[in-house]
């Protein structure tokens, strides 16, 4: 999936510890390929791809009405992580069962992007729950 002109969608309501993993995000993105997606603290307008990215208390509001869709995906412990791309929504989410896990799981996405100069994609069938062995 493209995600060339996506916005990052997270609440305005983040802890300054997710706030700086999110603009972490932004920045080794804008790094490697040129590009700099745009953050967005409500939905936006037009018809781009998502990426919400917070932990679950920050993004409640956003993750509502996808609830059925990461009951199916298996729920971290502590410090845990999900990632999930919905290719027919256009959205991908990282969602940290924490703060720390917002900062882990931003790691992983990064690491499974696929980032070339004006150009950044991820695997449409990418779906992860994890929890780091040691808190």
């Amino acid at each position: 999936m493209d995600l060339s002109n996506a916005y990052v969608l997270t609440s305005n309501e983040i802890s300054r510890l997710e706030l700086k993993a999110v603009k972490l995000f932004v920045e080794e993105i804008e790094k490697r390929t040129g590009i700099r997606l745009k953050i967005v603290h409500e939905w936006p307008t037009d018809e781009r791809p998502i990426v919400l990215v917070g932990s679950e208390s920050s993004i409640s509001k956003f993750l509502k009405p996808y609830a059925d869709l990461l009951n199916r995906i298996e729920k971290p412990g502590n410090e845990g992580y999900r990632i999930y791309v919905d290719a027919g929504k256009e959205m991908v989410f990282i969602i940290g069962v924490d703060q720390r896990g917002v900062l882990y799981g931003i790691g992983k996405a990064l690491r499974k992007l696929y980032l070339r100069k004006n150009s950044v994609e991820i695997d449409e069938k990418l779906c992860i729950s994890s929890t780091p062995r040691y808190t």
